[in-house]
């Protein structure tokens, strides 16, 4: 059986999972698909292309559950993509 492939890149999709990497920095798939509104399935998928485009790096915790985080590539690319500049009034 063939490995399912991402065959169109859904860039806003990309945009919310490298938000929420970066603001909630280590998180599991099943909470990163829930909290991105997203199936478990679909998140994985991109999580394997985010991975291989090394924006992320996947990582043992300490009880050996498998966390997600954004890699110093990733993080940039968020800061210089993605992240609003929030102007602070005075």
């Amino acid at each position: 059986m063939k490995k399912k492939e991402l065959k169109r890149i859904d860039w806003d999709i990309v945009k919310r999972l490298l938000m929420l990497l970066y603001y909630d920095g280590g998180i599991n798939k099943t909470r990163l698909s829930m909290k991105a509104n997203m199936s478990y399935a679909k998140c994985v998928l991109y999580l394997d292309w985010l991975e291989m485009m090394d924006l992320i790096r996947k990582e043992i915790d300490i009880d050996g559950s498998e966390l997600i985080r954004l890699s110093d590539t990733g993080s940039k690319l968020y800061e210089r993509k993605y992240k609003t500049l929030q102007k602070i009034v005075i």
